[in-house]
């Protein structure tokens, strides 16, 4: 209706569609009729196309930032990691890993209470207010992608280094982009051994931390990653098309 209208459709596709999880005919269906599409993933492009959308393009997540920023006081650290997200059956090797080698844990999100060894360490949802104070209060902040989604980074890629955290992350091509070699900004893993190993090297050295924490919050706000960059990211690409008409 709204394309017999003459609208320009885009859609911002956050969640991986092909995900079995969430996969619906309706929806696939419906978005070839989008003039636009981006997606946070580079895993979909393709797919997108296969079923005939046209426009598709790679634009990342990003994050908000009068929620996510450094928290002002200055605290002290405890040798411990913050995760914030869902316990998605193929996180919990990794977590289970850290705890083996007894390594706090400050578990944010749902479903970890279901898991008989990390259940303990579950402590509720994460407010953004709370995710500043355990960025700064942690040693090490975990990031990692929801394989599911085929995703290369995810919403806490950007809004826990926008707090200032240092951060161990997963090693995937889109965290690469974002945060630079190994030891610039976040210290790389690939497997729950490398996560042991990195962590450990992290608590133990106060001015590593201080640097990373520095140049990751620097990765992300120093460039235009707020959600309102990526409005307006899209809103000059529409422009741009409507300037030139649609010759795809």
């Amino acid at each position: 209706l709204l394309r017999s209208r003459n609208k320009y459709l885009v859609h911002y596709s956050t969640d991986d569609p092909w995900n079995p999880g969430q996969k619906a005919k309706w929806f696939l269906d419906g978005i070839k009729e989008y003039h636009a599409i981006y997606s946070t993933r580079k895993s979909n492009l393709a797919d997108f196309k296969r079923i005939g959308c046209k426009n598709v393009s790679y634009l990342p997540f990003g994050y908000d930032d009068t929620l996510y920023s450094i928290l002002g006081n200055t605290v002290k650290e405890k040798p411990e990691i913050l995760f914030a997200g869902g316990a998605d059956l193929d996180r919990i090797p990794i977590f289970h890993e850290l705890a083996k080698n007894k390594i706090s844990l400050c578990l944010y999100g749902d479903y970890w209470n279901r898991d008989a060894t990390l259940k303990k360490y579950h402590l509720g949802r994460a407010s953004s207010e709370k995710i500043r104070e355990k960025a700064a209060e942690s040693m090490v902040s975990l990031l990692l992608v929801r394989r599911a989604n085929r995703d290369g980074s995810a919403m806490r890629s950007f809004e826990i280094p926008a707090c200032g955290a240092c951060c161990v992350v997963e090693d995937t091509e889109e965290h690469r982009e974002m945060f630079g070699p190994d030891g610039e900004a976040v210290l790389y893993f690939r497997t729950p051994e490398e996560l042991v190993r990195r962590v450990k090297e992290a608590f133990v050295n106060p001015e590593l931390r201080k640097r990373l924490r520095r140049n990751a919050h620097k990765a992300i706000t120093g460039r235009p990653n707020t959600y309102v960059d990526r409005l307006k990211t899209i809103l000059e690409r529409v422009e741009e098309k409507n300037s030139i008409g649609d010759r795809e």
